[in-house]
């Protein structure tokens, strides 16, 4: 089978775990299949043309900037940018021409913001088999988070954010099939009219490893993964934590500059072995997002090292989270909630081991080459296969 896997990033481009997922899922498939990729390269107009890297194609589909340069750019700029992006003649053109040389059997789409929706129509007019996955809300909302700019749960869209929907939804062609990591993020995408003629197909993000980890219990240390920034909680967690004894807190990411409090280790932005000692190490991940999740990879994660989770019943969240079994759910944005949570578990180990084995279990349903197995069938034949 011939994948033509499609993204706006793709390492070394990348801005969270969407771009990480796709270069993995792809090398995998590739065990098996020929597999080539078409994504974007960074701004510049000597970029506008294909360039070639082994099986990976990029180029620069004009506007106003690069995808990976947005939160750098001044707000002036981005409805603009949004507007070319809703459907680009440049990326149109270029996708177009090299799905005629490649001759895919099926197109495996990602995010497709600096893309544009042209892509979903070069791929309707080829008649080429079409399999999109969701990550994000970004068919939805300009900030792909269904968040306003302070962090707060955008619960009536702007006239604007209502008019981009409505746009999204007429270029965003019906795929032949869609997957996603949960039934929230699909059943979102019903509401708003997309995806209304596609089969839907919720398939839960992977893990590569499950490995059982002896922790120590001296004090309850707790570990968040993420972007640092409001809609993500983490001004939440940083309240709940703060002198609090028995209690130290690991953070990594990047994003916004923030004060912790003394019981608070700030690592930046980790990966490989120095992310996995600290999986390894925590006793619990929380995740405590205001706004919601897709699905939550960094839970994940840590259940691959036998690690519970904490995390805002919001989103998709609640779909990987089983409450007492593999991690407790608390309501988005209640710090004081959160810090009787953590005080419960600092103060007595027996829900903590029963959560630990949990977390291993759910870890082993999420085996990657189950994954890409499930993943492979829905390329093939688009059938529902559970």
């Amino acid at each position: 089978m011939r994948i033509l896997v499609v993204s706006n990033l793709y390492p070394p481009y990348t801005l969270g775990g969407a771009e990480k997922y796709v270069y993995e899922v792809a090398n995998k498939l590739s065990e098996k299949d020929d597999v080539f990729v078409i994504t974007t390269q960074s701004f510049g107009f000597r970029n506008l043309k294909l360039k070639r890297e082994g099986n990976v194609y990029r180029f620069y589909p004009l506007n106003l900037y690069h995808t990976y340069d947005a939160q750098k750019k001044s707000e002036i700029l981005k409805p603009f940018w949004h507007f070319i992006d809703l459907w680009n003649p440049h990326s149109y053109a270029t996708v177009k021409s090299l799905m005629k040389k490649l001759e895919p059997d099926v197109v495996f789409t990602h995010n497709i913001g600096n893309l544009s929706s042209a892509v979903f129509t070069a791929i309707k007019e080829l008649e080429i088999s079409h399999v999109h996955m969701l990550h994000d809300h970004s068919l939805l909302c300009p900030r792909a988070t269904l968040c306003k700019s302070k962090g707060e749960v955008c619960v009536e869209p702007r006239k604007l954010c209502i008019i981009y929907r409505k746009i999204k939804s007429k270029f965003i062609l019906n795929p032949d099939a869609v997957v996603a990591p949960s039934h929230y993020i699909l059943d979102v995408h019903l509401k708003n009219g997309f995806f209304v003629d596609s089969k839907l197909f919720r398939l839960p993000l992977p893990v590569n490893r499950v490995e059982r980890v002896k922790k120590d219990y001296d004090v309850l240390k707790v570990l968040y993964v993420g972007q640092i920034a409001v809609h993500k909680g983490i001004r939440v967690l940083i309240e709940a934590v703060k002198d609090m004894d028995g209690v130290f807190l690991d953070v990594v990411g990047s994003g916004e500059k923030l004060e912790f409090p003394s019981n608070t280790t700030y690592h930046g932005y980790l990966e490989g072995e120095k992310l996995i000692r600290l999986y390894k190490k925590a006793n619990v991940v929380v995740l405590p997002s205001i706004c919601p999740e897709v699905f939550g990879k960094v839970i994940c994660e840590g259940f691959s090292y036998s690690t519970p989770a904490v995390g805002s019943r919001i989103g998709g969240i609640p779909e990987i989270i089983e409450d007492g079994k593999n991690g407790l759910l608390f309501t988005p944005n209640d710090a004081k909630r959160l810090k009787e949570i953590l005080m419960m578990l600092r103060d007595g180990t027996s829900l903590l081991r029963k959560m630990e084995g949990g977390a291993e279990k759910t870890a082993k349903g999420l085996m990657m080459d189950a994954h890409v197995k499930k993943l492979r069938k829905i390329l093939k034949t688009g059938r529902k296969i559970y």
